[in-house]
């Protein structure tokens, strides 16, 4: 069986993963792959990459057969380039920012109030807040 490549990837929270998956601005294809121990749920970006595995963005660790199910979730270092290109009038933003579940980088989510409209997941080694409300920059 094949070991996942450890420095490629970084541990997150199921909430992380899916606030990651939700807002992610490409057409993903997943595909469950079991020449790993444990099999992988991967996440695949074909504009990324043109084939697998370097097309892979976002997996789960689905766990190994026998043991009780632990799912583990991982976003891909190199193939988490932000895709955004738009603009949106929104009268109320939440941003949040905190560390990852390993401690390693940094995340901001930005969400409206209903999620949907605009919810965007940004990991760092490091986030630098500028608040220009105050002096009146931007």
């Amino acid at each position: 069986m094949k070991q996942v490549n450890r420095k490629n990837r970084r541990e997150v929270t199921k909430r992380e993963f899916d606030a990651f998956i939700s807002s992610y601005d490409g057409k993903l294809v997943r595909d469950v792959c079991g020449i790993y121990e444990p099999a992988i749920l991967s996440y695949n970006d074909f504009e990324v990459a043109d084939r697998w595995p370097a097309s892979v963005v976002a997996w789960i660790s689905l766990g190994l057969p026998g043991l009780p199910l632990t799912k583990k979730y991982y976003l891909m270092k190199q193939n988490r380039e932000a895709k955004m290109s738009s603009i949106h009038q929104i009268d109320k933003l939440t941003i949040q920012v905190t560390k990852t579940s390993d401690g390693l980088q940094e995340y901001v989510q930005i969400m409206s109030g209903d999620m949907l409209t605009v919810n965007v997941v940004l990991i760092a080694d490091e986030i630098v807040v500028n608040d220009g409300r105050e002096s009146g920059n931007g």
